[in-house]
């Protein structure tokens, strides 16, 4: 353990400034759906978030606690035990209850995507991130509460009610296991500091408040980290926690195999979609080309968008 009171607390600030990092984003990215999905979407201009623990992988919580209790294991820590992993899943439980997640694939043409949603007869739609990235600046994203009001998500982010992160899934465990042991290092480190140096309130304060977000990066962490066994996905996800999700009144339902699932609406000023792909499936379908062209046709006159429609190039016997 370090002596050097400076060389410790600089320590746990390159730790904590790993939390804050800019995102690599791909070129583009797809979002693979039904019919009902690809007509909502481009017609109401949003997005639906599902609730997190309402995902296709119910596993991906306990794969995660998985790969901590394994760090855990294989490391020594000087202040951190196994009491750490329920200490995290009461702060996770709280956080999660408001955390909502959109899937995309960088993949434009994936034979396992199309037929994991709607058995190969659905659509993708193909966006160009950057542009998402720039709506969101240009403070054109908004949520709608029970009432269809806008909320708009404001790039300054003055209150604090919209935390988000958009980023690739990770799917090898050595990767996810070394950002696991360096959040767990600046966990240790700053218990460490305080120990040491109680004394300094103010340094102290500055060291829980860093703390406090190397805690938070384990939630992102939490909602990044599946089994390699998903990595034909080449997930890309943007997740958003709502800070007051109850009292915005933004919490909305829908039902899907059979199970009621909350979600959120996550809309648009303006059409920024680029592209629907047609699956092996349907390209082949007459009346489901000619219809999705004659709706196409109207969404870009309307709103003098350039919506292109294409076939997948996979083949499904």
């Amino acid at each position: 353990m370090m002596d050097d009171k400076q060389t410790l607390k600089d320590k746990i600030i390159e730790i904590e400034g790993t939390c804050i990092s800019v995102s690599q984003f791909p070129d583009s990215i797809y979002h693979y759906t039904d019919v009902n999905g690809v007509y909502n979407i481009i017609n109401n201009k949003c997005f639906w978030l599902t609730k997190s623990d309402f995902l296709n992988d119910e596993r991906e919580l306990v794969y995660f606690y998985d790969i901590l209790k394994n760090v855990l294991e294989e490391n020594k820590f000087s202040n951190i035990n196994f009491d750490f992993v329920g200490w995290l899943r009461a702060i996770a439980h709280d956080k999660l209850k408001n955390t909502f997640i959109l899937s995309f694939s960088t993949d434009k043409d994936s034979l396992p995507l199309w037929e994991m949603y709607a058995n190969g007869k659905g659509y993708n739609i193909g966006m160009q991130c950057e542009q998402v990235s720039d709506e969101f600046w240009d403070e054109n994203i908004f949520i709608t509460n029970a009432k269809n009001q806008k909320i708009y998500m404001t790039r300054k982010n003055d209150t604090g009610q919209f935390c988000g992160v958009s980023k690739f899934v990770i799917y090898d465990d050595k990767i996810q296991k070394d950002r696991v042991k360096e959040l767990l290092d600046g966990i240790d480190l700053s218990i460490e500091f305080i120990r040491r140096y109680k004394e300094d309130t103010s340094a102290c304060n500055l060291v829980r408040a860093l703390e406090c977000r190397i805690a938070s990066e384990f939630i992102n962490c939490m909602m990044l980290f599946k089994d390699k066994s998903f990595s034909y996905e080449r997930e890309f996800r943007i997740v958003y926690n709502i800070i007051n999700c109850d009292e915005l009144d933004i919490v909305k339902y829908r039902i899907k195999n059979d199970i009621i699932v909350p979600y959120i609406e996550l809309g648009f000023e303006d059409v920024i979609i680029k592209s629907i792909r047609l699956s092996p499936r349907l390209k082949n379908d007459t009346l489901a080309v000619k219809g999705l062209n004659s709706f196409i046709d109207t969404i870009n006159m309307e709103n003098t968008s350039n919506i292109e429609v294409l076939f997948s190039q996979s083949s499904i016997r």
